[in-house]
C-alpha cells in the first residue's frame, strides 16, 4: 500500500530512498491514511451549511415563517383596533371591587380570541388565506391579552394605592 506512495516520492525527489526511509515512511503513510480516513468521515463545511439549509427549508413548511404569515402579523400589529377588548371592564372591576374580583373578567376577556367584527383587518381577500388569517389572528389575540392584563394590572395597582393611602391616613 505504501510503495505507491514511495514511489511518487522518488519520482518527486529523485533520490533514492533507503530501509530506513521506507520503515519511517510506513509510519507517516498510516498516520496519513488514518487523518484522511478521520477527515472523510467528518461532514465538511459544504455538507453542513447544506443539511442546515434542508432542515431550514423543512422547517419553515411546518412553522409560521411564511411570507402571508408574516404579512398577516404585521398588518395586526398595524391594524387592530384594541377597542372591545374588555380592558374597561377588567379595569374597573379591580380598581372598584378588589383585585380578586378583576380576575374573573381578566381571565374571561384574555382567554377569548378577538371577535371578526372587532378585528379591524385591512383587506376581506387576504383573510381567506389560511396563513395569513392565522398570523393576522394569533398577534391580535396576544394584543388583546396584553391590553386586557395590563388594565387589571392598573386597576389592582390603583386599588392597592387608594387603600394605602386611606389606611395612611388613619
Amino acid at each position: 500500500m505504501c510503495t505507491p506512495l514511495l514511489s511518487l516520492q522518488a519520482q518527486i525527489n529523485e533520490t533514492p530512498i533507503s530501509q530506513s526511509d521506507i520503515s519511517s515512511t510506513n509510519l507517516v503513510a498510516s498516520t496519513v491514511e488514518t487523518t484522511v480516513e478521520m477527515v472523510e468521515e467528518s461532514p465538511t463545511q459544504t455538507e453542513l451549511a447544506t443539511a442546515f439549509s434542508i432542515e431550514q427549508i423543512e422547517a419553515s413548511s411546518t412553522t409560521p415563517d411564511s411570507s402571508m404569515y408574516t404579512q398577516g402579523v404585521l398588518d395586526a400589529n398595524r391594524f387592530y383596533p384594541k377597542k372591545s377588548t374588555g380592558a374597561g371592564g377588567t379595569f374597573c372591576t379591580s380598581f372598584l371591587l378588589s383585585p380578586i374580583l378583576g380576575l374573573i373578567p381578566a381571565i374571561a376577556c384574555a382567554s377569548k380570541e378577538p371577535s371578526v367584527a372587532n378585528m379591524g383587518y385591512p383587506d376581506a381577500q387576504l383573510m381567506k388565506d389560511p396563513e395569513y388569517l392565522r398570523g393576522y389572528t394569533e398577534t391580535a389575540h396576544a394584543l388583546k391579552k396584553k391590553k386586557v392584563w395590563g388594565a387589571y394590572g392598573a386597576g389592582a395597582g390603583a386599588y392597592f394605592l387608594v387603600v394605602a393611602l386611606a389606611y395612611s391616613q388613619q
